[in-house]
């Protein structure tokens, strides 16, 4: 069952029963879209949310490193790089979210095109923001990992990486590979089921011409 299918009968179920052969008009049918576009969006912002905290506790932690450790070369060239890795994914999640945040339709209840235009322009923002999310984890998870095992073993373990390097790779995979598991479980949660539904409205959009 198409979506525009689907709201209909929900729409048509929430009728009195004594209304016989009810149908939806176009302005109660546009706001159940926008509804239903809407709720799409609640994926991604709960990773906006979620990635904007713990990307500003990675900071302080690693200014903190940088500060204290700083007549120490190693561990801090390896706090800054931590730092500057992570710069452009905040610059780009803030713009893409802040852009997604304020688009609306315009004229929904006089145009279809007007809103089909709306959830066009949601599902390009999320999915320009997902292909660039996957493209640059594949450089920035394996490279945070690693910084991150780097500055544990040199901190806090006598000795360091260059004594237990056994114990450092296998932190290192066992910290990649949960990573990983998290972030296709979150894809897969934030971003891909919210593209799918956009995109199923847009098909029905594109039926209904």
């Amino acid at each position: 069952m198409s979506t525009f299918d689907e709201l209909k009968k929900t729409w048509n179920e929430a009728q009195p029963s004594s209304v016989e052969h009810s149908k939806i008009d176009n302005e109660a049918m546009f706001k159940m879209i926008k509804m239903k576009s809407k709720k799409q969006l609640k994926g991604p912002m709960h990773y906006f949310w979620g990635a904007m905290f713990l990307q500003i506790m990675l900071y302080a932690i690693l200014c903190h490193i940088i500060i204290v450790y700083h007549d120490d070369i190693r561990i801090l060239i390896m706090g800054i790089v931590g730092c500057l890795i992570y710069i452009p994914f905040t610059v780009t999640m803030v713009r893409k979210f802040r852009t997604l945040a304020i688009v609306k339709p315009d004229n929904q209840n006089e145009s279809g095109a007007s809103l089909r235009d709306y959830v066009s322009k949601q599902k390009e923002i999320i999915q320009e923001f997902y292909d660039f999310k996957t493209k640059y984890e594949l450089f920035l998870i394996p490279f945070s990992a690693a910084i991150g095992v780097y500055l544990f073993f040199t901190i806090f373990i006598p000795g360091g990486i260059t004594k237990y390097w056994g114990g450092a790779l296998f932190t290192f995979v066992v910290t990649l590979g949960t990573t990983v598991l998290t972030i296709l479980a979150e894809n897969r949660k934030q971003f891909r089921k919210p593209i799918s539904e956009l995109q199923q409205i847009i098909d029905d959009f594109n039926r209904e011409g």
